[in-house]
């Protein structure tokens, strides 16, 4: 199963909870905003599934900078975008058995997140 999410990934600082959206006074989108933002706009792109079996997920993200991207970091958040949408029914090691072959590449004018889940005996 292949899919593409052609938005910006998000990486996992990105997530619910990290931090909040004020500096000076002025308040900006918290993390929270961003992380629901980016969830419903990737749902789109993303069949409901439920995986329930184990699996292999390779991501490859392509981002418009790489270099301070942490490949851990948008692991997490696409793992948690997969279980918000009803793609995989939970990220613990009984579903997501590995993410081998993720890499992180830059692209500018297309940033994206190329999916594939394989499953495992």
């Amino acid at each position: 199963m292949q899919y593409t999410i052609p938005l910006s990934p998000i990486s996992a600082k990105d997530l619910p909870g990290r931090r909040e959206g004020r500096v000076d006074g002025r308040v900006f989108r918290t993390n929270e905003d961003i992380y629901e933002e980016y969830r419903d706009a990737a749902g789109l792109y993303l069949p409901p599934m439920e995986i329930d079996f184990p699996v292999n997920i390779r991501a490859r993200f392509y981002v418009r900078r790489a270099s301070k991207v942490s490949l851990v970091s948008l692991e997490e958040a696409l793992l948690r975008v997969l279980v918000d949408c009803n793609v995989i029914k939970g990220y613990g090691s009984q579903i997501v058995v590995s993410m081998d072959g993720s890499r992180v590449w830059s692209d500018e004018k297309r940033p994206r997140t190329e999916i594939q889940i394989e499953r495992l005996n």
